[in-house]
């Protein structure tokens, strides 16, 4: 399989997480208005929901990626590790910003 077939496969799985995740996130931020709430519920909370969400309401997506020789493991290592790597670049360009 092509490598922008299958990134273009990882992202879509990770964009579908996003709906959940990118709420919850908010709201979370709302409630404390520190920016480190937003990154921190982004990061497990959020993400978490969306996973269960897709577990419980959206389980048929998966066969779609198996058939296309993606794991659920992936997917989920994946998007868990886009929200990290997110996470951190957003958390340095932040700081980076306010201090400078």
């Amino acid at each position: 399989m092509k490598v922008r077939r299958r990134f273009n496969l990882f992202f879509n799985f990770y964009k579908s997480t996003l709906f959940i995740n990118l709420p919850l996130s908010i709201i979370g931020f709302a409630i404390g208005f520190k920016v480190s709430i937003f990154f921190t519920v982004f990061c497990t909370l959020g993400f978490l929901s969306a996973i269960f969400y897709k577990e419980v309401y959206k389980k048929q997506e998966y066969y779609f990626y198996f058939n296309n020789c993606f794991s659920k493991k992936k997917l989920i290592l994946f998007t868990f590790l886009l929200n990290v790597f997110l996470t951190i670049i957003s958390e340095i360009l932040l700081s980076w910003v306010f201090i400078n």
